[in-house]
């Protein structure tokens, strides 16, 4: 058995609910959906999934556009984006943001945050600014979803219109991505409710995740993604590089894989003596992963709507192609 047909067994035998697509190269080696989402609907190919932290990955895009139109450059300071920023914020900047390396507290720190609940975009900034550094400026490495909540602000600042508008006419249009969209499900086709346990369970307030958990995809558009953007001519052949090239070390640590770097919205590593550029990403009743490996032409769509462990089925699967 092949490595996507052991993968599709697997997938099978385990109960998965969500979709799986691989291709290498022109081919497609698996295009499945498996089970039913949250409220019992029969999941599809077609179905679009809330992909969590991969919508970073799109925040970095529009940011990096906006930067080679000359609006504001990667060295500029956030409080210059924000309406009484804390003294503490004076040093970070929009590149700090984009690599994780602002000292910024991820969401389990921020005073008083519940992500079912809506807020002000201002008192959602407040509490942030609530929150002690953990590091001071490029000091050091830590994941921050509320870093690129404030970047998708200064895209609305900046830009002058929502968010998700700028990143649907900027990104997502000229790219084709159709089932792509922030905050509310793309439309053109259904859209998966999540679970966890078997049972439904209530989505974040994607509004409050604006640039961090708040875009919905399908496999088939989320495959294309990493290559669609390191060919994208709306940027410069430099920003395409850096984007998907490791900008800062990171301390994540996982099983088999090292080198581990963070990019502008991507994670870079080594797997099996390869590079690898991907992302993964958990919502309530979602999770996902995004994998290119570009010397080999192999990509890896996952999304699920549980709450579970992808790495477990897409490692070895990734193994088996690398060695085949």
């Amino acid at each position: 058995m092949d490595a996507a047909g052991a993968l599709d067994l697997q997938l099978g035998e385990q109960g998965f609910r969500g979709t799986v697509r691989i291709e290498s190269g022109a081919e497609v080696q698996l295009d499945r959906s498996y089970g039913e989402d949250g409220t019992g609907v029969p999941l599809t190919t077609d179905t679009a999934f809330q992909i969590a932290s991969i919508s970073k990955s799109f925040t970095a895009a529009c940011v990096l556009l906006l930067v080679e139109r000359e609006r504001f450059a990667l060295d500029d300071r956030l409080a210059s984006f924000v309406d009484a920023a804390p003294a503490t914020w004076g040093e970070i900047t929009v590149r700090h943001l984009l690599t994780h390396t602002s000292g910024l507290v991820h969401w389990d720190e921020v005073p008083g945050h519940d992500h079912y609940r809506h807020v002000s975009r201002a008192e959602l900034i407040a509490r942030f600014a609530a929150a002690p550094l953990l590091f001071d400026p490029g000091e050091s490495w830590s994941y921050s979803s509320p870093g690129f909540v404030l970047l998708a602000h200064i895209v609305e600042t900046v830009a002058g219109v929502p968010y998700p508008a700028f990143l649907r006419d900027s990104v997502l249009e000229p790219l084709g991505l159709r089932r792509t969209a922030a905050e509310e499900p793309a439309p053109g086709g259904p859209s998966a409710h999540g679970s966890r346990g078997g049972e439904p369970a209530p989505s974040f307030d994607l509004a409050v995740n604006i640039g961090t958990g708040d875009v919905w995809s399908t496999t088939g558009d989320l495959i294309r993604w990493p290559e669609a953007l390191a060919t994208f001519d709306a940027l410069s052949p430099a920003a395409r590089q850096a984007a998907q090239s490791a900008q800062a070390s990171t301390t994540r640590e996982l099983a088999g894989i090292s080198e581990i770097g963070y990019g502008y919205g991507w994670f870079t590593a080594t797997f099996e003596g390869t590079r690898l550029v991907f992302h993964s990403g958990d919502n309530a009743g979602f999770v996902s992963l995004l994998v290119w490996v570009p010397e080999r032409d192999l990509r890896l769509a996952m999304l699920a709507a549980d709450e579970i462990e992808l790495a477990a089925f897409a490692l070895p699967a990734l193994a088996a192609f690398l060695g085949a």
